[in-house]
Order: C-alpha cells, then sequence, then structure tokens
C-alpha cells in the first residue's frame, strides 16, 4: 500500500471512529466521492451529495445527490452532523466560503471538516502542455493550517481534532525551486486549472533533464531523509456554539 493509500485509509478509519463517539442518527456527507468514507457509515441514516455521478453509483447510502456544496438541497438544520472532507482545498474562493455557509445551515449540531494539512502544492505541479502554466494536478487550490481552517468556522467551537497520514517526501526548498524550474513534479491526465485543457500526454524531457532531474532527486533524498514528515491531513470536529 503507497503513502496516499494509506493516508485514505487512516483518515476514513479516523472519522469513523470520531463519529462513533457521538450521539448522531442523520449525517450528510458533502462531497462524497465514491464513497470512502459514506459506505463504512453503517448504522446511521446517511445521505450524501456529490457533482459526480460516476462516484454516486459507487456510494451506498440512504439517498444520493447530484449536487454542490454551495447549493446544498436540504432544509435548514436536516441533518445531526454534517461530514466535508477532501473538498474546501478544491474549491475558488467564492464558492468556498458560500460553501461553509450551506454546511453550517444544513447542520443541526457537529461539523466534521478534513483538508490536507499544511499542504506544499508544488509537490503536486504538473506543467500544462497548452498554456505551461504550472498547476497542482489532485486540483487543490489552497493549503490550510490548523488556525486557519478553525477561522472559517468561528461561530462554532471545535471539540476536537486530529491530524491523519503519513504525508508526502518533503524537499528542500532549494532543490524544489530548481526542480519545478525544469518542469513539473508529477503527471496525472487532468484539466488544467489555468485553461481547462485535459492533459493527456506526459511532458517530455531531454536527456540532459532527465539526468537533472534524477540528480536533484537524488540530492534531495540525502539531504531530507532525516526530516520528519508533515502528516497529510487535518480533522475537525465542531459543534455549533
Amino acid at each position: 500500500m503507497n503513502n496516499l493509500s494509506y493516508d485514505h485509509e487512516e483518515r476514513a478509519k479516523t472519522v469513523e471512529n470520531v463519529i462513533s463517539n457521538l450521539s448522531v442518527k442523520t449525517i450528510l456527507d458533502v462531497g462524497c466521492g465514491p464513497g470512502t468514507i459514506t459506505n463504512r457509515l453503517l448504522g446511521y441514516e446517511v445521505s450524501a451529495i456529490d457533482p459526480n455521478l460516476d462516484y454516486l453509483k459507487q456510494v451506498d447510502c440512504k439517498e444520493k445527490i447530484e449536487g454542490s456544496i454551495d447549493n446544498i438541497p436540504f432544509g435548514d438544520g436536516t441533518f445531526d452532523l454534517v461530514l466535508c472532507t477532501s473538498v474546501l482545498e478544491h474549491l475558488p474562493d467564492k464558492t468556498l466560503m458560500e460553501g461553509i455557509q450551506e454546511l453550517k445551515r444544513v447542520s443541526k449540531r457537529y461539523l466534521l471538516i478534513s483538508t490536507p494539512y499544511m499542504e506544499d502544492l508544488r509537490l503536486g505541479y504538473m506543467k500544462c502542455g497548452n498554456c505551461g502554466g504550472m498547476f497542482n494536478v489532485y486540483g487543490h487550490r489552497r493549503s490550510f493550517l490548523y488556525k486557519e481552517l478553525i477561522g472559517l468556522f468561528q461561530d462554532y467551537k471545535v471539540l476536537e481534532g486530529r491530524l491523519t497520514g503519513k504525508g508526502m517526501n518533503r524537499w528542500d526548498e532549494s532543490l524544489l525551486e530548481q526542480r519545478l524550474l525544469i518542469g513539473g513534479m508529477t503527471f496525472r491526465q487532468t484539466h488544467c486549472l489555468h485553461c481547462g485543457v485535459f492533459n493527456r500526454k506526459k511532458q517530455q524531457y531531454t536527456t540532459a533533464e532527465v539526468r537533472m532531474i534524477k540528480k536533484l532527486e537524488s540530492w534531495n533524498n540525502r539531504k531530507m531523509k532525516n526530516v520528519k514528515r508533515i502528516p497529510s491531513h487535518v480533522i475537525i470536529l465542531f459543534e455549533k456554539g
């Protein structure tokens, strides 16, 4: 199991554990994805919402709705707990603020929020083959510190906060800057966040660039081998004040 898969599994178990200690019956999972967490929530009345129909087909719960975080089709205070994991980091500024208000609106008592923690967005950068711009292949637009995430929910009190996951390999700043000058850090067939074009082909490097990339990675591994990794995700349980 790679670090990313391990982190997803650990986070799902942690969320499940936090919820098991609460007296809740109804749960809404906003941005449920393929049901990584939703499908584990047995014994609750769970509803799920996601803009991706293909994801919703993999979700097993009471109610599944195609929709967006900034326009949740439920009444005020419908759910004992509203869950939102790995969503906020993807949102443009306007959608983020509108989405947070919607999460608060449909929650009767609890909010359980999880995002990547102190993520260096550059480690997921790819160079667009169309516009040449660098963008995060995971669609992440922002990185959160613990205090920043709490600040988005100032009218709620924090009941619990946890850090989970092994996180990604860290890079020395000067070596990372040199690596980014050559090109992106990774590749995924995905849409560019700048121009919207779908990138299908991996960036091609010259022989000299490939050699330099390998050298930089080797140097970084030696320099950073004893540097502790940052946990990959933060999970915070809020309660209405």
